[in-house]
């Protein structure tokens, strides 16, 4: 008996990959598109599945901003183009937006530790299919004012015909610092401190110099580890069903996730989710219907924000306690400070439904419907005891809720049809979408008890310090006709015509569209002929507007805002100028790029061009205080910023065996900002923060010209020349942070059942370094650096002479250093970003467990990192200027996944 078994044979240019309002192939493709899969996210274990894109995107910057689990991570898709709107891509998950605004920027009381939190913490990485960024004007601008910076589209699994399957996928492991930052330890510390008052010819007291003369002089703290040493356990499980019949498909999942953290305390994050999706279609297939709902609910138990260089910065041998056991309210108490609570709760439910009907053949009705509502509870405390009782402090707390709802409706029709050699098809739809925000904020203070700082009826008075209500309302037709003539002659045309609430009347409608072309020369007989070497290869370009409306609403109207009490009385004052002469901020977006295939598909490498000049800019144009309550209004300004670039991809495959198999990945970006026109600028409030023909991520400051042999002071260039150093006036471009060069270096190798995945990720930049980790003066510890200070006549150092009296020209020194160019280092890193070890279960003992698949893992994240030695110790991806982040975490997880 003979037996034949077919193997699917799928060309990864013919692979789906989803675009705006449908999907298309690598193939048939004419716009910018990148792509990560379901297999890549599960490598690796992420919080946020918007970590998993970092440095695996030409074009797409990932930068996480604080370590702690529920951090925000900010996403920046080919630069920066506005000088003052938001530059935020749009996040759609199954069709539906989703905000990724933080909702705890309500208040600055309401930031705890890690900062903003990114409401797209709530996705569970897990249930992730694929997530395509669209980049280029011929994929963005049918999304029309949404698709300026980018769009990010997020596609859930589904279920699939057959049996039902069960999936069962649990992680256990750790998480550690990246880095610690490495201080000076107590007798080098202790040696700087006495050379201050040598150097500033003092002699130290108790009073003004404790940490030499009152402190313990054998025992010390490293104050980096105390707060950052820890270890936090994470668990991560999630079981899911799905299967289905030939016209229906079902998958419904749960997950859990509970990650500890670094700081001391009991500092937690959790996150529960739930998701169910269906789909069906009729007997004749001229039906079907898509249904998806996922609601997530997560917690944050961490503590308030806080400045974390002062505390490296405490002496290595400051006291926690007194000697009677009160707290030490020298210089501040970092063990005080953990009383201090912020917790936040989330819940997320995002829902939609697809409802297509076939009319007639080629011929598609179809409508989706999608609802979203984000809500967060949070809450922060002040005990007394946690405050210098110097000042009198009161417990206090509080009290806030955020939420962002959407409705979304959007009505399509799609024709299709081939004619002789071309086939082409048409869409045409519209959109509707009203957003609400609404939040409030409640204060309460006179605690008697700080055991019930979480309850509002304990406060002995209750203030509320504000609320805040929106809508916002988008509506839009869209239209896109594409055409593939012989499999090589490529045209996609898209058009939208927006209309947004945020502009005033006339204004409300912007018109946006986009062409592109693409050729695959490959097929031509001439290339096939004589490349047989080249087994795909196709030119495309693209040229159109998008905009961008990232401004907050109402700004066209006259507003007001509660002012204070008279009288018993609550009071209303302007808080907006009216201006209803503005409209949209547009891009116009042109790429061109090469795609090549060599060898049977086994190399492939691309190489794009992409060229965008952003202009009618929308900013808050700054007006002198003396016209009334107001600093600004809102504007168009005829300012213009460029990003070009070029973004290079190689895959390859390098070893293509049964037994074995070695694949490549590699991508790079090579991005440009700059500020091309900004009429009026050395007149206007932005002068010390833009300049002409400069990245809009310039920093300004004096020039740091090293220091002076003789004496051991920080010198400066004098700009104007007349023999001071002026604020402005002597202040020029030290530098930028935007970066140079970013990409990424995949390596998979498969054995057998054993299979390894390496990724580096790589970043050339500029990073600012807070001015209390490099300034010696005072009771002050920093880096480690500081070993290399100027300590006599003729030392050639980058590292100024200590001082620890205030108006010494060392200390006057110290002072504009925070503002040189001295803080601004060499950025650029280095980091092996993930290692993924597998290893399936041979089929024998899988017949004998019942099982379909098996699978244990081990996954590595953020494993180490290369960077100038002059950081000591600091993460140069969290570094932000003068706040000093928590940084990245590494973690090691073990795990195993279950199919049955």
């Amino acid at each position: 008996m003979l037996e034949i078994r077919l193997q699917p044979a799928l060309n990864t240019l013919d692979e789906t990959v989803v675009m705006a309002y449908g999907t298309t192939t690598r193939r048939l493709n004419t716009g910018s598109i990148s792509r990560i899969t379901a297999e890549e996210i599960g490598k690796q274990p992420v919080t946020n599945v918007l970590a998993a894109l970092s440095g695996r995107m030409p074009g797409v910057f990932v930068q996480t901003t604080n370590g702690l689990p529920g951090g925000n991570i900010k996403i920046q898709v080919r630069g920066r183009g506005s000088i003052a709107a938001g530059t935020d891509p749009l996040y759609i998950i199954d069709g539906v937006p989703v905000t990724s605004t933080p909702l705890n920027s309500l208040a600055s009381n309401f930031q705890n530790i890690n900062g903003l939190v990114s409401p797209l913490n709530s996705i569970t990485p897990d249930n992730i299919e694929s997530i395509e960024i669209l980049k280029d004007a011929d994929a963005t601008a049918i999304y029309g004012s949404r698709g300026a910076n980018g769009v990010v589209l997020i596609t859930t699994k589904k279920g699939t015909s057959g049996k039902t399957e069960g999936h069962v996928n649990v992680y256990y492991g750790f998480n550690k610092s990246v880095r610690l930052p490495q201080m000076l330890g107590l007798n080098d510390y202790l040696q700087l401190r006495k050379e201050a008052y040598v150097n500033d010819n003092k002699e130290p007291s108790p009073a003004d110099a404790p940490d030499l003369l009152v402190w313990d002089q054998r025992h010390y703290t490293d104050w980096g580890r105390y707060l950052l040493g820890g270890t936090g356990r994470v668990i991560n499980t999630e079981v899911t069903l799905s299967g289905g019949s030939m016209n229906t498909h079902f998958r419904l999942g749960l997950s859990y996730r509970r990650e500890g953290t670094i700081l001391p305390g009991d500092q937690r994050y959790d996150r529960g989710s739930g998701y169910f999706n269906l789909d069906h279609s009729s007997a004749n297939k001229k039906f079907s219907v898509q249904l998806s709902s996922r609601y997530s609910s997560d917690k944050n138990n961490l503590i308030k924000s806080i400045d974390f260089a002062g505390l490296y910065g405490l002496p290595p041998n400051y006291p926690i306690y007194n000697k009677d056991g009160s707290y030490n309210w020298t210089l501040t108490n970092p063990v005080a400070w953990l009383g201090q609570e912020s917790k936040s709760k989330t819940e997320n439910f995002i829902a939609n439904g697809v409802f297509r009907y076939t009319l007639i053949k080629g011929l598609d009705l179809k409508t989706s419907i999608g609802y979203t509502k984000i809500n967060m509870d949070m809450f922060s405390s002040l005990p007394a005891s946690t405050q210098n009782p110097a000042f009198s402090p009161v417990s206090s707390a509080n009290f806030g809720n955020n939420y962002n709802e959407t409705y979304l409706v959007e009505p399509q029709i799609e024709y299709r049809r081939s004619v002789g050699k071309s086939k082409f098809s048409v869409l045409l739809g519209g959109t509707w979408q009203k957003v609400t925000t609404e939040g409030y904020y409640i204060f309460a203070t006179d605690y008697t008890n700080e055991e019930l700082l979480e309850s509002l009826a304990a406060a002995g008075t209750i203030s509320a310090k504000g609320s805040s209500y929106s809508e916002y309302k988008y509506a839009s037709m869209f239209g896109r006709i594409n055409v593939v003539n012989r499999q090589k002659y490529l045209l996609n045309m898209t058009f939208r015509r927006d209309g947004s609430s945020k502009f005033g009347p006339g204004r409300q409608f912007g018109n946006f569209g986009a062409v592109g072309v693409g050729w695959i020369f490959s097929e031509e007989p001439f290339f096939k002929n004589r490349l047989p070497f080249l087994s795909f290869g196709k030119l495309r370009g693209s040229y159109g507007i998008t905009g961008n409306d990232q401004i907050s609403n109402y700004q066209y109207l006259s507003s007001y805002k509660n002012g204070n009490v008279y009288q018993g009385i609550a009071t209303l004052r302007p808080s907006i100028l009216a201006n209803d002469a503005f409209g949209w901020e547009t891009t116009k977006k042109l790429e061109s790029a090469l795609e090549l295939n060599f060898l049977k598909d086994r190399i492939a490498l691309t190489a794009a061009y992409f060229y965008n000049r952003s202009g009618n800019q929308l900013i808050a144009y700054k007006i002198p205080y003396i016209s009334g309550p107001f600093g600004s209004y809102q504007a168009n300004f005829p300012g213009v910023v460029q990003n070009t670039g070029w973004e290079l991809s190689l895959n390859t495959e390098n070893i293509t065996g049964q037994a074995i198999t070695w694949q490549t990945s590699f991508n790079i970006t090579f991005p440009h900002n700059k500020l091309i026109s900004f009429p009026g600028l050395a007149q206007s409030s932005y002068a010390n923060t833009y300049e002409v023909g400069e990245d809009l991520s310039i920093v300004k400051g004096y020039r740091f010209l090293g220091i002076d042999a003789g004496t051991g002071v920080a010198r400066f260039q004098d700009i104007d020349k007349d023999g001071s150093l002026t604020y402005g006036l002597d202040y020029v471009v030290i530098g930028k942070t935007s970066p140079d060069i970013f990409g990424g270096l995949q390596n998979s190798l498969s054995l057998g059942s054993f299979s390894i995945d390496l990724f580096f990720q790589f970043v050339k930049q500029q990073s600012r370094i807070n001015p209390r980790l490099y300034s010696i003066a005072s009771q002050s510890n920093v880096l480690q650096y500081g070993l290399n200070r100027w300590k006599e006549p003729g030392d050639i150092t980058n590292v100024q002479k200590p001082t620890a009296t205030y108006g010494t020209p060392a200390f006057a020194a110290m002072q504009n250093l925070t503002n040189s160019s001295a803080g601004l280092i060499d950025g650029s890193y280095i980091r092996c970003k993930n290692v993924s070890l597998r290893y399936l279960i041979s089929k024998p003992l899988l017949k004998k467990l019942h099982l379909k698949q098996a699978m244990i893992y081990l996954q590595m994240q953020n494993i180490f990192t290369l960077s100038d030695p002059e950081f000591s110790g600091l993460d140069p991806e969290t570094v932000n200027g003068i706040s000093a982040s928590v940084p990245q975490m590494k973690s090691y997880v073990l795990g195993i996944q279950l199919s049955f």
